[in-house]
């Protein structure tokens, strides 16, 4: 892909097809259409939903180990001498929100009003 002015592109020998090549700065279906013609036939609605999906892959995909994560560990018991004044990833209100229901849970927690899901993946890690 390098050699074809698309990059830089890592040469680890893991496989990149044309769709995750869209993820890279500057790439667009155009400009892969210049080495795979076929591509010139798609429609253009189709193009740019391709071209955001691709821009998006990694994220969401991030999103979804995380949520996996989360539900395998759902269970995980949370010590109740835990100060969450002290973890500075949470926002005061977690914090103190926190603090005053003491969950027993990951899951619990989660049951929290106001606990967002990045800080529910943070007392995971």
């Amino acid at each position: 892909w390098n050699r074809l002015g698309f990059g830089p592109v890592k040469e680890d020998g893991v496989f990149r097809s044309p769709f995750s090549l869209l993820a890279y700065s500057g790439t667009t279906i155009d400009r892969l259409a210049t080495v795979i013609p076929s591509l010139r036939t798609i429609d253009p609605d189709v193009r740019e939903t391709l071209e955001i999906e691709a821009r998006y892959a990694s994220h969401l995909e991030r999103q979804r180990d995380d949520v996996e994560a989360f539900r395998r560990e759902e269970d995980l018991v949370l010590p109740q001498t835990i100060d969450y004044s002290l973890i500075t990833f949470l926002s005061m209100e977690e914090r103190e929100a926190l603090n005053a229901a003491k969950p027993p849970t990951l899951g619990a927690a989660s049951r929290i009003p106001g606990l967002t899901s990045s800080s529910l993946v943070g007392l995971l890690r």
